[in-house]
């Protein structure tokens, strides 16, 4: 076949595609295209003269987005000759189409070329000739030319067209100014953008330039918003996000005025929705790439009173359903909890508390009253302590209150607000007697459905944390929950059946009386197949519900429906377009292994594999993550410029066509695809959130059938081990518990010694464990390294922490494992590792002030630095003692927040409890540190205080004043009204007392403890307190000592009645067996006294 009639025929081919006649023939002419004209280089010259020469819009629009697709694959393969041709053609035809659609497609297919040509020095005319078209006189030059340096700097970096770059970029500065054009702005703006992503903060020249482009670029934006256009201002926006996330400064100089300029836009009734939410996405990322800088200049105020404005504003979008469209309502919220979550508490916990409450009492708006409650729900965990000490207040004045408002809107919210406060905070949880009777209320009125199903979420929430004292509303709860299960609303029928599977998991076998009138019931809804999402949701959460059920009433009675409750699970999980769905079945698979153990490993060799199955699904983003290579000539997807996302209408229906398998020509518009874009990241979450779920369940399944699950070891951890790298934080966070939990059964299944403190170890281990040990601690080190998100770097230490106390030394015996551990724990200390680092370099964060999140992830180094003590013992801690005590001194200061200052004092003492007399070299500092904390505002900092004291009187060999130490603690043992303060205390003095049998000249202070037994909550001093006791009565029993029989004789009815408390059946999960064995002796030997 000759060129010429090559051409003819794949032209013939693409007017088909254009105007098929039916789906059958599409099929046909795709099938030819693949086999006969894409199989073969000769496509690409004449799909470029198609592109330039054919007379009907779509056929060369088409072509040109073809032509993309075998640029890569065929290049090489075409004479230079030709080559030179193919070039020519697009630049003739890019300067003279006058359809803006196909001069699109050609301006990428042209960057598309240029990526493989001016790399290698090819196509030297193309960059100069679309400068002097940049500056051409004629408008529709600038236009086009704009448009094809756009597409090509998303395909290339700046430093690929020198020795052009600088002239480019002067270039593009002026045509800023352009006169006539707004699409030559529009366009120069998201070229520079583009050019923008390679810039550093080292590059300071480049960092000035986009600094000086800035004024020009938020003028234009301004003037496109001033038109009313709302396309020309969402590329504004666009260019704008881009450069403020930058990891260089580039819009730092100018954020006092871009702030100014986002709230006036983002709080302008006045203007449209779509401008408004635009203006506010972009100050709800301030403070997460420039936290340092807006701090510095005083902007938190002026972003959270814009988005405290905005959530008062009320529309008709569901403010508890994610998937309803963005409003400036919506985004208000998100600005706020944007501030919450990234600025420290102490920037911005006085406005927002005060804004809250003026909302809340702002009787005229219902927007208002609304928003408060829903701002209470969602910025509660990020600064938990700073409404700690108010939240009884609120709960009280505010929240209560607003439950009976007159606006249902308002009832829903104040239900999600009190749903959230149970969960934060447990002396609201404790205000059952006020919470309850305001929720049955909200339950009663089944006009409301949504109002009422909110309250029985929250009373799902209330239920978590009841425990026993769920019992006195056992019967009205139960009676409540079954009447409104049969209510014909399937979002009420949601949380009921959750509600009844909270009943159940607080009430545990309390529960048995009511399992026969409801477990068929749930068992019916485990059974639905319906249409409907919601009903299938309804399913999911029956499921979840029937494994509380199963948990709450033992094996034995659950039986019964143990067959058909199992069929009925393993179908939910084949129900792939239901995520939620196959999640809960998974739960109830792990829930139920709990229950059953040994009895559900026939059920292992089903199970697992599906599990596995879920795990390895494939998740593909982008059609670059295909792999072109492993694909038949003529279906690989198009490659495509790095950032080629939301071109305009044409250009995006030819690129949709060129990434189909079918190039089938569709009319598509930028919002489709964006829509598009958002469901598949939705998709690709929810394939995450069951990934995480099934990798959860796994490590369930090893825990509860231990060595029954052997055969499957393998390939679960080389699930796990293969996802410690996933994009989804749900996932890591599920491989970093699953990995510890697997490697902790593995440790108990081989029965092990006791560990001792010290390396190289002194208890063996066995060398299965320890080389499952070194793996995975060496992939949890590298994780932690590289993890930049706070709450999974949080996870990882406290997995590792928690392995350490429990394992002992083992986990730290890996070559460099315990020096790359200890410089982590510092660098998090020092505000250092990745998931604390600011993008803002230009600001060198001075500030003393952490975010809740922070302090958690600090808190978590802190335990992990008592690990290491207790795990290494005082001679191999003692190295690294003081890099972590300077470090833990620097969160102990007046100015710092509770949590640092009550997280200092408590891994000091921790590290004294591990290392022992190993301390004896830091006694003074450590001494000067508690004894400062003993005088502390704070209860929990006073309490950690108490028990540092006395472990550093148990421990070290500096020697200790028992008689000053006992008067020292003595009103905090008796007088405090924190329970946790007066136990540790308690306890501190017993330990000082029990060293070398001080009580024998210190009988004075025994008092101190007798009279404040028991131990009210930290039962870890019931150790030191009871072995004091235990002592002084053996003592005189054997007669040993005067000073014995007369502290027994004088505290005889106190000591009767200590001791038979902790021998009572109720009381046992206070002590250990061994404890309670040396109580029991002590009391047979203080009765025959």
């Amino acid at each position: 076949m000759t060129t010429q009639d090559f051409a003819a025929q794949l032209y013939q081919l693409l007017a088909s595609i254009i105007a098929p006649e039916s789906k059958a023939s599409l099929a046909a002419v795709t099938q030819t295209l693949n086999t006969q004209f894409y199989s073969t280089a000769q496509c690409l010259p004449a799909l470029a003269q198609i592109a330039s020469e054919a007379g009907e819009t779509g056929v060369r629009q088409l072509a040109a987005v073809e032509m993309r697709k075998w640029v890569d694959p065929y290049w090489a393969e075409i004479p230079a000759e030709t080559q030179a041709h193919v070039r020519a053609l697009l630049l003739t035809r890019l300067a003279s189409e006058p359809e803006r659609s196909v001069a699109q497609a050609i301006a990428y297919a042209t960057a598309i070329l240029a990526r493989k040509e001016l790399p290698n020095g090819q196509w030297g005319e193309l960059v100069p000739t679309l400068i002097s078209a940049l500056k051409s006189p004629a408008v529709a030059h600038r236009e086009v030319a704009s448009l094809a340096i756009k597409a090509l700097m998303e395909a290339l970096m700046l430093d690929a067209i020198e020795p052009h770059a600088a002239e480019m970029l002067n270039a593009l500065s002026a045509a800023l100014a352009d006169p006539e054009s707004r699409t030559v702005q529009l366009n120069t703006m998201s070229a520079l953008a583009e050019i923008s992503d390679a810039v550093t903060s080292e590059d300071k020249a480049m960092v000035r330039f986009f600094q000086d482009q800035v004024p020009a670029m938020v003028g234009i934006l301004q003037a496109a918003i001033a038109e009313g256009n709302e396309d020309h201002a969402a590329q504004g926006f666009v260019v704008l996000d881009n450069l403020l996330a930058s990891e260089a400064p580039l819009l730092n100089p100018h954020l006092r005025p871009l702030v100014e300029f986002f709230t006036a836009t983002f709080t302008a009734t006045s203007l449209s929705e779509e401008i408004r939410i635009m203006a506010g996405n972009l100050l709800s990322l301030l403070p997460v790439y420039r936290r340092t800088r807006i701090v510095k200049l005083q902007l938190v105020e002026p972003i959270l009173r814009a988005g405290l404005l905005t959530s008062s504003e009320l529309d008709e979008e569901d403010e508890a359903d994610d998937d309803a469209d963005d409003t400036p309502f919506r985004i208000g919220l998100r600005v706020v909890h944007a501030i919450a979550s990234e600025v420290p508490p102490a920037q911005y916990f006085a406005q927002l508390s005060s804004g809250i409450a003026s909302m809340a009492a702002d009787s005229s708006s219902i927007g208002a009253r609304r928003g408060a409650m829903i701002l209470l729900s969602i910025v509660y965990d990020s600064c938990t302590d700073s409404l700690r000490p108010h939240a009884a207040g609120i709960l009280t004045n505010m929240i209560l209150p607003l439950m009976g408002d007159a606006d249902a809107r308002v009832r829903r919210a104040a239900c999600l607000a009190v749903g959230s406060f149970i969960d934060a905070f447990e002396d609201v949880a404790k205000m059952h007697t006020l919470i309850l009777p305001a929720l049955f209320a909200l339950m009663q009125d089944l006009s409301q459905p949504k109002v009422l199903a909110a309250a029985t979420s929250s009373l799902d929430a209330l239920l978590d944390g009841m425990g026993d004292d769920i019992l006195p509303y056992l019967a009205e709860l139960m009676n409540g929950l079954g009447h409104l299960i049969a209510v014909d609303n399937v979002e009420i029928r949601q949380t009921v059946v959750g509600a009844i599977g909270s009943v159940a998991n607080a009430a545990d076998k309390q529960f048995i009386p009511y399992f026969d009138a409801v477990a068929p019931t749930v068992l019916h809804l485990m059974a639905i197949e319906s249409e409907d999402k919601d009903e299938m949701l309804l399913r999911g959460i029956a499921t979840d519900s029937m494994c509380a059920i199963a948990d709450a009433v033992g094996a034995e009675l659950f039986r019964p429906l143990l067959d058909e409750s199992m069929r009925l699970a393993g179908n939910s999980m084949n129900f792939k377009d239901h995520p939620k769905l196959r999640e809960c079945a998974f739960c109830f698979f792990g829930i139920l292994s709990r229950v059953y153990k040994q009895e559900f490993v026939a059920f292992l060799p089903q199970l697992v594999p599906h599990l596995l199955e879920t795990i390895g699904t494939a998740e593909n983003f982008f059609d670059d993550d295909v792999d072109e290579d492993s694909q038949p000539v003529g279906m690989a997807a198009a490659p495509s410029p790095s950032k080629q996302a939301n071109t305009a209408a044409g250009l995006a229906a030819a690129a949709a066509a060129a990434a189909a398998e079918e190039s089938l020509m569709e009319e598509s518009d930028d919002d489709d695809d964006e829509e598009d874009n958002n469901n598949h990241l939705k998709v690709m979450s929810a394939i995450a959130e069951e990934k995480s779920t099934a990798l959860d369940v796994l490590a369930d399944l090893c825990e509860s059938t231990g060595p029954a699950f052997m055969p499957y070891l393998e390939a679960t951890l080389a699930a796990m081990f293969s996802h410690t790298d996933h994009y989804h934080d749900a996932v890591r966070k599920s491989v970093v518990h699953g990995l510890f939990k697997v490697l902790v059964c593995m440790y108990d299944l081989s029965l092990p010694a006791d560990w001792v403190a010290g390396l190289p170890l002194q208890a063996p281990v066995h060398d299965d464990v320890a080389g499952l040990t070194f793996k995975t601690v060496d992939a949890v080190v590298k994780m932690l390294e590289e993890e930049d998100e706070r709450m999974v770097a949080y996870e990882i230490c406290d997995a590792l922490q928690a392995a350490i106390r429990h394992m002992g030394p083992v986990v730290l015996q890996g070559q460099g494992h315990l020096e790359a551990l200890a410089n982590l724990v510092i660098a998090i200390f020092e505000r250092k590792q990745l998931s604390q680092q600011d993008d803002d370099d230009e600001d060198e964060d001075e500030s003393e002030d952490m975010t809740e999140f922070d302090a958690l992830l600090i808190g978590s180094a802190g335990d992990l630095v008592g690990a290491f003590a207790h795990a290494l013992g005082g001679p191999l801690f003692a190295p690294l003692g003081p890099r972590f005590l300077q470090q833990l001194s620097k969160y102990f200061k007046a100015s710092s927040a509770v949590s640092e200052r009550s997280m200092a004092v408590g891994t000091m003492a921790d590290v004294i409890d591990g290392a022992k007399a190993g301390v004896t070299p830091w006694h003074k500092d450590l001494a000067a540190i508690f004894a400062r904390a003993l005088r502390d505002g704070e209860a929990e900092v006073r309490s950690n205080a108490c028990w540092g004291m006395g472990l550093l009187a148990e421990y070290s060999e500096v020697p200790t004043d028992v008689s000053a130490l006992a008067n020292q603690l003595a009103s905090h043992a008796s007088a405090s009204p924190n329970e946790s303060e007066r136990d540790n205390a308690t306890g501190a003095i017993a330990r000082a007392l029990l060293r070398g049998d001080a009580w024998a000249t210190h009988g004075e202070a025994v008092a101190h403890v007798v009279n404040n037994m028991p131990i009210r909550t930290d039962f870890q001093e019931n150790k030191p307190t009871l072995a004091l006791l235990t002592r002084i009565v053996h003592v005189a029993a054997i007669n040993a000592t005067p000073v014995a029989r007369m502290l027994v004789s004088s505290a005889k009815p106190q000591l009767l009645a200590v001791l038979n408390y902790y021998l009572a059946p109720a009381n046992d999960n206070q002590t250990s067996t061994e404890i309670r064995a040396e109580v029991a002796a002590a009391l047979g030997e203080l009765s025959a006294l």
